[in-house]
């Protein structure tokens, strides 16, 4: 599929040896069909930091078809940044409540180490992550009346790793003042 358009084509690309390749154009739009077969990771991270929807169309429509029976390794450490990064906006949110009641207590209503918060925490996170897949997977399954996607997880896993990526931008709210009115509710 084209990642520009959206349109199909036959191949990405057409390899003439080992580590040459030349990128296909789309016949519609005389752009190429998916650029990112060629760039490295930094390029897809920023573009995701961007919000390009090129690099999504490249990340699930596109690598999906050549991808294994389990989840990429890159997409698989970004989901673990992801909930390393929802264990700091959840302390975070938990600190400023506190702050806010004048309660030193956070957890449970007794005070503990900070490797308890913290291991306390990141449980729930990936609890939290681990129940939105299951949930999603539970879906597809009452919706499609079958379990042919439950064989796809990697594949769901992926989607919602990406989607998820936006996440990272709300950590811009805990390094910066965000005492205007509308930026709170991105941390509730």
């Amino acid at each position: 599929m084209c990642i520009e358009c959206g349109h199909s084509v036959s191949s990405l690309y057409t390899e003439y040896g080992r580590g040459h390749i030349r990128l296909t154009q789309c016949t519609h739009c005389q752009h190429f069909a998916d650029k990112y077969v060629e760039l490295d990771v930094v390029s897809k991270f920023i573009d995701l930091l961007l919000h390009k929807p090129q690099v999504y169309r490249h990340l699930l429509v596109n690598k999906l078809e050549y991808r294994q029976p389990t989840m990429e390794r890159n997409v698989s450490k970004l989901g673990i940044l992801l909930i390393l990064f929802n264990v700091y906006i959840d302390w975070f949110r938990l600190e400023e409540g506190g702050r806010k009641r004048n309660v030193q207590e956070l957890l449970f209503g007794h005070q503990h180490s900070f490797a308890v918060q913290y291991l306390v925490i990141l449980g729930g996170s990936i609890i939290d992550a681990m129940a939105v897949l299951g949930g999603v997977l539970a879906a597809s399954v009452v919706l499609q009346r079958g379990t042919r996607h439950v064989k796809k997880w990697p594949a769901v896993a992926t989607a919602l790793v990406i989607s998820s990526f936006g996440k990272v931008l709300t950590l811009l709210l805990v390094i910066w003042d965000y005492n205007e009115a509308y930026y709170p509710w991105l941390l509730d």
